[in-house]
């Protein structure tokens, strides 16, 4: 029985990581499914922290601060020349800090998704009023990373 040399492996690598990635990403959306799931059949009480919230722009919201978006891009998928755009759901509660984080459109790399939600974590505005009342919101963010 032959065996074939150790360096015929370093051939199937790439296609590994592929695999890998998308394994990864089919992940971060079924999980995003089952929460989805969840806040739709949970019991009263259980499901989002604000059911009738209101959608709105970020163009019609104030920054405060936002994070470095350069920090947050992971240096394996700089290094890789991974790239793409991801689309974020924050919630936003009434003082403008960020609630929660949701990716609405994945950029096809879990890495970039996963280094999204965190950058979104960090974002912060100012409270959003609706008829003189501070109020919890929604808006979306897109977040590119380019390398």
């Amino acid at each position: 029985m032959s065996r074939q040399p150790a360096t015929s492996v370093i051939h199937f690598l790439p296609g590994l990581f592929e695999i890998q990635n998308r394994i990864s990403t089919c992940a971060t959306e079924i999980m995003g499914l089952l929460k989805d799931l969840f806040t739709y059949f949970a019991p009263p009480g259980q499901a989002n922290r604000f059911p009738n919230v209101r959608f709105v722009d970020l163009k019609e919201l104030d920054v405060v601060s936002a994070p470095n978006f350069e920090a947050f891009y992971p240096a394996f998928s700089k290094h890789a020349g991974e790239r793409g755009a991801t689309r974020l759901l924050l919630n936003i509660d009434a003082s403008g800090q960020v609630v929660g984080v949701k990716v609405a459109k994945g950029s096809g790399f879990a890495r970039l998704d996963q280094a999204a939600v965190k950058l979104g974590q960090h974002f912060v505005f100012s409270g959003y009023h609706h008829n003189g009342q501070a109020c919890p919101i929604q808006t979306s963010i897109e977040v590119e990373f380019r390398a």
